[in-house]
């Protein structure tokens, strides 16, 4: 990034095809039934999926730090291979970013 280039709002992390293509509807088509403003954005997909997005989300968007303002991370709690409650692996996850 350039000293006079400003951070992109959101990178959003997928654990796959189905996810990335829900939160791009909800971010491009559906934003105004939202009541949220237009934002600038990439979807990234994880290589391994839910297991990927919950144990290696910090390390795949680490190189990404200063390009983006905020981070989304999205899976699927019963692909993800851990059997811990939702907060619990929402939790980690945050604690690893």
């Amino acid at each position: 990034m350039n000293s006079g280039t400003q951070p992109r709002d959101l990178i959003v992390l997928a654990a796959d095809k189905h996810i990335s293509a829900c939160v791009e509807t909800l971010l491009q088509e559906r934003r105004r039934e939202l009541a949220i403003r237009a934002i600038s954005f990439d979807i990234h997909r994880h290589p391994h999926s839910d297991p990927g997005c919950r144990t290696s989300a910090a390390e795949f968007l680490r190189p990404f730090i200063n390009r983006y303002r905020y981070a989304l991370v999205v899976f699927d709690h019963r692909g993800c291979g851990s059997s811990e409650l939702p907060d619990v692996i929402r939790r980690e996850v945050e604690g690893q970013l």
